[in-house]
């Protein structure tokens, strides 16, 4: 099942239609079809309303787990064979991840797959809300670093 099928199947399950689970995301009705059509990943906002609606990340993310039953700030995901980790999803973070993943990937953000997207985004929330203490500048220098090299492994040559 691919994360287009899931987020069919998370709005089909509380039985709202596109444009509904389009409000209730914050999102336009045409972004959530493209979002169920594979044709653009959700975003980090995407995920965390439907985490907030009661859907348990991991299965949003990998398919994996229960389609609800756990809360964001608990929730264990797991990425590839990696072993379960937690993963602290906390808006600021979410926020701070995005904007600079987006001012790195620009007009190259749809050559990454919607799967790939999700585990980026996953992959760099939990660098940036495990691993980074010191000061706000320290966190933001090395975040960014870190986060254009994810973005150059994850795109295609060109």
């Amino acid at each position: 099942m691919t994360l287009a099928d899931r987020l069919k199947t998370a709005r089909e399950s509380i039985g709202k239609n596109q444009k509904d689970m389009a409000g209730l995301c914050h999102a336009s009705y045409r972004t959530w079809q493209g979002y169920e059509a594979g044709e653009t990943p959700p975003t980090a906002k995407t995920i965390e309303a439907l985490v907030k609606l009661g859907f348990n990340a991991n299965w949003l993310l990998t398919g994996d787990g229960p389609i609800k039953g756990f809360t964001a700030s608990t929730e264990r995901v797991m990425l590839s064979d990696k072993p379960v980790v937690n993963l602290d999803v906390s808006e600021e973070m979410l926020d701070e991840v995005s904007r600079i993943f987006n001012e790195k990937v620009g007009d190259r953000k749809s050559e990454i797959s919607s799967d790939k997207l999700i585990i980026l985004i996953t992959t760099m929330s939990r660098i940036y809300s495990r691993n980074f203490i010191e000061s706000a500048d320290f966190r933001r220098d090395t975040i960014e670093k870190n986060i254009e090299s994810l973005v150059k492994l994850a795109l295609p040559e060109k």
